[in-house]
């Protein structure tokens, strides 16, 4: 079942061939950047970063840190656990492993519950988003897709 996500990118890439390939629910503007909303799978919309709402253990068993582990391999959990201890509220990036040939650059890692299998809450699911945006724009990022941020991870 499709997701609603957003994709970030910079404003002057409009008009870019996987733009017409996107049901848009809705287009937002900020700055220099365009926001847009879709019905789709994250993993079927890649960008330079892709942000995935983790547990403090960063284990990518389920859900779309799940789903990155499959699609990118191992590798991207065990750097990821590589930065511990993954303290809460705080956003970590990896590499892409195998994401690579469809143009992921970096994984960012937005670290919103404790353990696997809890609902965040929703002052820590925002401390870690902003920690993710704040790292996309340290790293010069082109592109972020963004799932759902808050649901049970």
């Amino acid at each position: 079942m499709d997701r609603m996500i957003a994709i970030l990118h910079p404003g002057d890439m409009e008009g870019t061939e996987w733009d017409t390939r996107l049901a848009v629910e809705r287009e937002l503007r900020l700055a220099h950047a365009r926001i847009l909303l879709v019905q789709a799978e994250p993993i079927d919309h890649p960008r330079a970063a892709m942000y995935v709402g983790v547990n403090a253990r960063g284990v990518l068993a389920s859900g779309f840190g799940g789903i990155i582990r499959l699609a990118g391999g191992a590798e991207i959990e065990r750097e990821l656990r590589g930065h511990g201890p993954l303290l809460v509220g705080e956003a970590y990036a990896t590499g892409p492993g195998l994401l690579a040939v469809r143009g992921v650059t970096r994984i960012i890692f937005g670290i919103s519950t404790p353990e696997p299998g809890r609902a965040p809450r929703r002052d820590v699911a925002e401390r870690a988003l902003v920690a993710g945006l704040e790292l996309v724009d340290r790293e010069r990022l082109r592109g972020l897709t963004l799932p759902e941020v808050g649901i049970r991870i």
